[in-house]
Order: C-alpha cells, then sequence, then structure tokens
C-alpha cells in the first residue's frame, strides 16, 4: 500500500515546536511554553530531562491553572520506556514518577482552565 499525497506522518518523540508547527501555534517557541486560546482553554506543555530511576520529580505548570487541570499528558523519550506515571496533579504543579531502571527524558502536555 503506497501513502497518498493527503497522508501525515505520526510524530516520533514529537516536540512541542513539532506541536506548533502543525497546528500553527507560533507562541510555542521553546521546551517550555504556554498557550490560552480564546475561549479560555489553556494549553502548555515541557520538557523534563534527565529523570533518575526510581525518583518523583515535581513538574510545576508554567502558568498556574485558574480553575481546574482537565487533563496532563505524558511522553517518555526512548525506546522500551515502561514504569511512569502522574500523580497528585494541582492547579500549579504535578509529580512525575520514574519507576523504571534508567534515567529518562518526558515531553507533557497539560489541558485546563
Amino acid at each position: 500500500m503506497t501513502q497518498g499525497t493527503n497522508a501525515v506522518s505520526p510524530f516520533i518523540d514529537p516536540t512541542l515546536r513539532d506541536l506548533a508547527d502543525s497546528i500553527g501555534i507560533t507562541q510555542f517557541q521553546g521546551e517550555s511554553q504556554w498557550f490560552q486560546t480564546v475561549g479560555g482553554i489553556l494549553i502548555q506543555g515541557g520538557l523534563v530531562t534527565g529523570v533518575g530511576s526510581a525518583a518523583t520529580v515535581v513538574v510545576p505548570f508554567n502558568v498556574g491553572f485558574p480553575t481546574q487541570v482537565l487533563g496532563v499528558f505524558v511522553q517518555a523519550r526512548g525506546t522500551s520506556v515502561l514504569g511512569w506515571s502522574v500523580n497528585n496533579i494541582t492547579t500549579a504543579q504535578f509529580e512525575l514518577v520514574n519507576a523504571a531502571v534508567a534515567a529518562r527524558s518526558f515531553n507533557w502536555w497539560a489541558i485546563g482552565v
């Protein structure tokens, strides 16, 4: 099967810049940025590097969510990544737990109002 002319290649290890370029959000210029839509939805994300094995890291949001966090989404970077979770989400921060045997870096996205 051949790929059509309108097909989009999936992101592999995407960055905020990749997302910004794909949907036209020019405010995402670095590895840790945020964007507020006209309707008040706040989208932000970043990169957490070098989270040690069996470690918990508190990740502050770039901008605190005024009302509530609707979701935090984390993608581990690298291959064969198992054993991580997100805990204790507040409007100001979340905890990233790396239960894997090796240090990892993680991309994260959060959305809220």
